[in-house]
């Protein structure tokens, strides 16, 4: 069941937009007749400070997310110029209103940005680095951040979900049954009180996009303490390692198809799909083996890349009603391409999952 990979890969690569030198981990949607994609993007100015046997670290890292828009259905890509977020953002949190700067090893900004369409808004899902420093168990600080926009000039960015919880990422919001479905990715706490072994992904519901927006403290606090009753996939299989991380979700008429990341030891990013239940959004199937993995020169990192073995999927779309378009970070470093061409297939050959 692996993906086919576009041939014209890696579709956009980095050293090739003026002020960054990386292009990666892409959201994707289709706005009108265009096709929108938001990039995140390593600013040049940065500073190699060490390197280890899977990734450059640097100093000085400031991410932005930039906007490419392609009118051809996706074969083109221009940068429009225009950021959506960044490191010199404002966010407001959504439950008390304080307006803060993320300035984490700073700044340091967002992280791979998802795109999805809520009613007539546009929203990207993002991991925003705060200048809070967390002295729990995990490095630092990290809330989820909303960046609502209806025309891609205009944005209002909230912060959500636990306060200053690192393991918070990988987040997707949808429309389900009338509420809207926030996905997320929780990890296990140092104290051992959550009960979940490994780092899994969640799903919970709000009647309105503006009720998750403002959602109490003690809501997420709530969803901490009980975060095994939200969790729908969890790490079963050799690829998904110890770690798996939620990626975009679209809808099919047997439920809705679910592509994440698992890490296997050695930090190696593999890309699995899941089915999840039309009614419950519980995990019906999941794929044995990856469907897409590091082999080609811009996924292992073996020129031009910032990091080793990332296949990172973070956007998907229909081509055409029987057809999926992949958009994946490669290696931190460029963005590729690849394709579900018999989707119908895909999801009646994926195994059947049960604990």
């Amino acid at each position: 069941m692996k993906l086919r990979r576009d041939p014209n890969n890696p579709i956009l690569e980095r050293d090739t937009i003026v002020g960054y030198d990386t292009l990666f981990n892409p959201g994707i949607c289709d706005v009108d007749d265009k096709v929108y994609l938001i990039a995140r993007a390593a600013r040049d100015d940065r500073r190699l400070a060490a390197k280890t046997d899977r990734a450059y670290i640097y100093t000085n890292q400031i991410s932005d997310h930039i906007i490419f828009v392609s009118e051809d259905n996706g074969k083109t890509f221009e940068f429009t110029g225009r950021k959506m977020t960044g490191s010199s953002s404002t966010w407001i949190d959504g439950y008390t209103d304080e307006i803060s700067v993320p300035t984490y090893f700073g700044p340091f900004g967002t992280e791979d940005l998802r795109l999805c369409k809520i009613g007539n808004k546009y929203v990207g899902v993002v991991h925003v680095m705060t200048h809070t420093p967390y002295t729990g168990d995990h490095k630092a600080g990290g809330r989820v951040g909303l960046v609502i926009t209806e025309d891609f000039r205009h944005y209002k960015r909230y912060l959500i979900g636990p306060l200053r919880e690192e393991g918070d990422r990988d987040g997707w919001i949808m429309e389900h049954n009338g509420k809207i479905a926030y996905f997320s990715r929780i990890k296990p706490d140092a104290a051992g009180n959550r009960k979940i072994e490994y780092p899994s992904i969640q799903v919970v519901h709000f009647d309105s996009l503006q009720d998750l927006i403002t959602a109490s403290p003690s809501f997420w606090h709530d969803y901490l303490e009980n975060v095994d009753k939200y969790t729908i996939i969890s790490p079963t299989y050799e690829w998904e390692g110890q770690q798996i991380g939620g990626g975009p979700i679209l809808e099919h008429k047997e439920g809705y198809i679910m592509f994440y990341h698992g890490v296997q030891k050695g930090k190696m990013y593999s890309t699995g799909a899941a089915l999840l239940d039309k009614e419950t959004l519980k995990c019906i199937k999941k794929t044995k083996e990856p469907i897409l993995y590091p082999e080609e020169w811009y996924e292992t990192g073996e020129y031009g890349g910032d990091s080793k073995n990332v296949t990172f999927v973070n956007g998907a779309r229909y081509v055409k009603d029987n057809q999926i378009e992949i958009y994946y970070g490669a290696a931190d470093s460029h963005i590729a391409k690849a394709y579900v061409d018999d989707v119908d297939e895909f999801v009646k050959n994926m195994p059947v999952f049960s604990l």
